[in-house]
């Protein structure tokens, strides 16, 4: 009796490895598509990252002059029952951006 494993027939084993260089022929198209679709993303978050930037600043700015004038008109209200006090986290955020 013969231990050995039968082999396939050599066609089996060429269409076999066909299937297999197709397979991964089609996996490294996709690859190469989806490197090329990050490259174009990278390139346009690169451009855009100074226009986030930009509307960060200014909604900062516009979050501290909002919180100045409410805390100021509060602070004149004498009939205001709240408790008007400064914000550390917005004064902190003010002095850092001073420091740029």
């Amino acid at each position: 009796m013969n231990s050995y494993p039968q082999s396939a027939p050599e066609s089996t084993v060429a269409t076999t490895k066909q299937m297999h260089y197709a397979a991964l022929q089609k996996q490294l198209e996709e690859l190469g598509s989806n490197v090329d679709k990050l490259q174009q993303n990278l390139k346009e978050t690169s451009e855009l990252a100074p226009a986030f930037q930009k509307l960060e600043v200014l909604h900062s700015s516009m979050f501290m002059a909002a919180t100045a004038v409410f805390q100021r008109s509060h602070a004149s209200d004498p009939t205001s029952t709240t408790v008007s006090h400064p914000t550390p986290a917005i004064r902190a955020a003010g002095s850092d951006s001073d420091q740029s």
